[in-house]
């Protein structure tokens, strides 16, 4: 019985941690394509390098029209990221989660006005992320990305709880049925 709480206690400790991953740039520089930080890869399309953002920090600098990053890494359930420009021209920011598989799961977009300076975090959720782009749509460039997150949800609690109580009920019938 002890060794059973025991055992209990661990699985109820170890399904309440999540796994996540936050990318900040602070320390990158050159290229992004084929910058790789924490597990997590990063390629983009277009006039791309690591430059100060909106919010002071290194980040991302995406110029040029329709220009988008994209973040491969282990799969995942959540994923977000800062976006944003210096109010220079309007700009629709966008967050897209893809399976392993190339099947688009997501999007998330918004407007940015001609006024705005500023990071806005775009996050999506979903099931067996294995990669994810972000940028934008039209507008004439100069977004910044920061705070790439992402991680792996864990299995609820009472997941663990409802097994463990399956296996004890097993458990209890199987000694009933052998005395």
């Amino acid at each position: 019985m002890k060794k059973y709480i025991l055992t209990m206690c661990a699985l109820l400790a170890f399904s309440a941690s999540a796994s996540a991953v936050t990318v900040d740039f602070n320390s990158a520089s050159g290229s992004v394509d084929g910058y790789v930080d924490q597990a997590v890869t990063f390629n983009s399309t277009g006039n791309t390098y690591f430059s100060n953002s909106p919010n002071t920090t290194n980040a991302i600098t995406m110029t040029g029209t329709d220009n988008f990053t994209t973040a491969s890494f282990a799969a995942a359930n959540s994923v977000s990221v800062d976006l944003g420009d210096f109010n220079q021209d309007a700009d629709t920011i966008f967050l897209s989660i893809f399976d392993s598989a190339n099947n688009l799961i997501n999007t998330l977009t918004q407007d940015l006005a001609a006024s705005f300076s500023g990071m806005v975090t775009l996050s999506l959720t979903g099931s067996n992320i294995g990669y994810a782009t972000f940028g934008t749509i039209g507008g004439l460039g100069g977004l910044y990305a920061d705070n790439f997150t992402v991680s792996a949800v864990p299995v609820p609690a009472a997941a663990w709880l409802f097994g463990s109580a399956l296996l004890g009920f097993f458990g209890f019938s199987r000694k009933k049925a052998n005395a």
